[in-house]
């Protein structure tokens, strides 16, 4: 290949890498300051702005140990968020908050949240996961 178009292929590669990461921190994603749980309260509290709620769903997953299980065709979308120390019990006020509206919860034997089930808008769990055993029992 010739020098002059192994140079052009470099420029226009820097170029889109460069163009990927403004446009990732442009967008936002969700920091672990933005999203802070009391263990002992078990309150959450979630400050985020232009943010993936996907992203936010993955730090919520990581700080509290509440599995979010999203299925395949949600969209992702950008929300900005202010929530104040939301008992963790009522985290479907926070699905509330963000573009969800098809959503279920698994309870585990103490009646604490174990997991959340995020589906696309008019799908039922058994269509999108046709009949395949989820978790475990």
């Amino acid at each position: 290949m010739p020098k002059k178009a192994v140079n052009k292929n470099m420029t226009i590669l820097v170029l889109l890498v460069c163009v990927f990461i403004l446009t990732v921190f442009i967008m936002g994603t969700a920091h672990a300051e933005g999203i802070i749980y009391d263990k002992n309260k078990r309150l959450l509290t979630v400050q985020t702005d232009t943010t993936s709620f996907m992203a936010i769903l993955h730090d919520v997953e990581a700080k509290t140990g509440i599995k979010m299980t999203i299925g395949g065709g949600v969209p992702d979308k950008y929300v900005t968020l202010n929530v104040e120390q939301l008992p963790i019990s009522q985290i479907d006020d926070l699905l509330g908050e963000l573009p969800l509206s098809n959503t279920a919860m698994v309870y585990d034997q103490k009646g604490n949240i174990a997991e959340i089930i995020i589906l696309p808008e008019g799908k039922t769990a058994a269509q999108v996961y046709r009949g395949r055993r989820r978790g475990r029992r």
